[in-house]
């Protein structure tokens, strides 16, 4: 059972979320989209609010939850999903960290990524591979680790300060996170997508990198393995679909305004059913959709099986982000032809929403998409 009811320190974070994303993110998005990058007095501000990079533990101490982060993550994304993802998936560097770190790489990295450096973490591979299916691989010796692999849709490609990287233990099978800093040898950067844009989130600087026998040191493997790593993962992992809820809300939002606005037949198309289920059948989804991220992110704690906690985050990521592609498409159909041109912002919501599901959504865990 998912208590839907948020704590006084929830809602207060929402509301100031709300305003800041109506006031700042909103009007930003689509010149940011245009250009492919975020104007560094809005990034200041965002960093500032301190949801992006944020410090985990207990609230008492000023440390997040996973639940206080997807619910800061979904009100930011409802203002500009680009911008949103691209503040977010730089901060997931000092997230994997404060979770899975040592004291000493959480003293020598955390306190430059509250600063602002850019951060960036190696993990997706394409299709929605679960941690067991990652190909990257870590190869140990008494001098360090070889690492090698090929990555996507990665944060600030040879821009981070810090990165972080996933790949398997050859040695033992185990998923490990080893962290570097900058581009050392053997990392090449495969494409930029500010140079060939992807179809949505252009705010969002990312792009593909190739892992060629890359050295670090003995002390660059982070000690959290195991449950604690697949929590951590889960945690960064759950951002993609939440990204996609606050696009879709925002694209359903304004369907339905223009839905009530357009005349057709002397009455606003509104009152005829075909557009009415379409947006009260979005509603319901994203309610859903929503309820399903949140039960994800309250089990993160409790299970104790890595393989059934990357079962239920990969499961959640795949429908969540299928459904929500369905509901930012359908608020296209409601505006008819008007839905695809750059005049209403819909689209821009569409193809957000399809850029989220191609990050990590496996075909083959939603049922009707193959």
């Amino acid at each position: 059972m998912v208590d839907v009811e948020l704590t006084a320190e929830q809602s207060a974070l929402r509301d100031v979320l709300v305003d800041f994303a109506e006031r700042e993110l909103r009007p930003a998005g689509p010149a940011c989209d245009v250009r492919g990058r975020v104007p560094a007095d809005l990034e200041a501000k965002l960093h500032a609010l301190g949801v992006t990079t944020p410090q985990v533990g207990a609230s008492e101490n000023g440390g997040m939850s996973p639940l206080d982060y997807l619910i800061a993550t979904e009100e930011l994304a409802c203002g500009d999903p680009g911008i949103a993802y691209g503040a977010l998936s730089t901060g997931h560097a000092a997230l994997i960290l404060g979770l899975c770190g040592s004291p000493e790489q959480q003293t020598a990295y955390l306190p430059s990524l509250a600063d602002g450096e850019l951060g960036s973490v190696l993990y997706y591979e394409g299709w929605g591979r679960r941690a067991a299916e990652i190909e990257a691989s870590a190869a140990g010796d008494p001098a360090g680790w070889s690492l090698n692999g090929e990555k996507f849709f990665v944060a600030n490609p040879a821009a981070a300060a810090v990165s972080i990287m996933f790949a398997i233990d050859i040695g033992t099978g185990d998923l490990r996170a080893f962290v570097f800093e900058s581009t050392p040898p053997g990392y090449v950067l495969g494409s930029d997508d500010r140079v060939t844009p992807n179809c949505g989130l252009r705010a969002a600087h990312t792009g593909a990198v190739a892992i060629r026998h890359l050295r670090v040191p003995p002390d660059a493997v982070l000690p959290g393995r195991g449950i604690d790593l697949a929590r951590a993962l889960g945690w960064m992992r759950l951002t993609v679909p939440v990204v996609a809820i606050g696009a879709a809300r925002a694209a359903n939002a304004y369907a339905a305004a223009y839905a009530q606005e357009r005349v057709a037949f002397g009455r606003p198309i509104s009152a005829f059913q075909g557009v009415a289920f379409l947006v009260a059948d979005a509603d319901t989804a994203i309610d859903a959709a929503r309820l399903s991220v949140w039960s994800a992110a309250n089990e993160l704690d409790r299970i104790t099986d890595v393989a059934v906690l990357d079962d239920l985050v990969s499961s959640t990521v795949a429908r969540v982000c299928a459904a929500m592609e369905r509901v930012t498409r359908d608020a296209v159909q409601v505006l008819g032809g008007s839905g695809f041109v750059k005049d209403h912002p819909v689209e821009y919501w569409w193809r957000s929403a399809m850029t989220l599901a191609a990050i990590d959504t496996d075909p083959l865990a939603v049922p009707g998409i193959v």
